[in-house]
């Protein structure tokens, strides 16, 4: 297990605590008996961190695995390391490289995204940041792309535009 893979983990829980701190600020409610604007931070900070927590845990649990099959290996004396590595579910050098790339992309647009929404606005910002991720980071063909982006935001529209009828951050349109 890397040392980057811990950073990471460590990185989304201090993401957690100063988002718990800014949601902090936040009014507890807009219409009495009614969940606030509080409530929905709550939930993603949560999941979040219990998502973090959870990736570490099975990190940790994955390594002690590893150790046990190498320790039972060499105990064996039967298993060469090109059979161990051939098995091994480790990803070679060129693929983790990509994965690298594409985690730090993630995070610049979800960076972007985050900084776009007070500026053009929760519905540009999401509609161009999920068509960057589908066609950017995750190499998805033009159509598929726009319709997925289509789907998905016309869904996010419907949903909290006009079933919850949630004022959302307009930007500049």
């Amino acid at each position: 297990m890397k040392i980057k893979n811990h950073s990471v983990a460590i990185l989304a829980l201090i993401v957690c605590g100063v988002w718990l701190l800014y949601s902090a600020k936040i009014s507890d409610s807009t219409m009495p008996g009614a969940p606030g604007p509080k409530f929905f931070p709550y939930i993603i900070i949560s999941l979040l961190a219990f998502l973090t927590i959870l990736n570490e845990i099975l990190s940790w649990r994955r390594l002690l695995q590893k150790k046990k099959m190498k320790t039972a290996g060499s105990v064996r004396g039967g298993v060469s390391e090109q059979e161990d590595c051939a098995h091994s579910p480790v990803q070679s050098f060129g693929e983790e490289a990509a994965d690298r790339k594409k985690t730090f992309l993630s995070f610049v647009l979800i960076f972007f995204y985050i900084a776009g929404i007070d500026v053009i606005g929760f519905y540009p910002a999401a509609v161009l940041a999920l068509f960057l991720a589908l066609k950017g980071i995750m190499r998805i063909n033009w159509l598929k792309s726009l319709s997925g982006t289509a789907i998905i935001s016309g869904s996010v529209f419907i949903i909290f535009s006009l079933v919850f009828q949630l004022p959302l951050p307009r930007g500049i349109f």
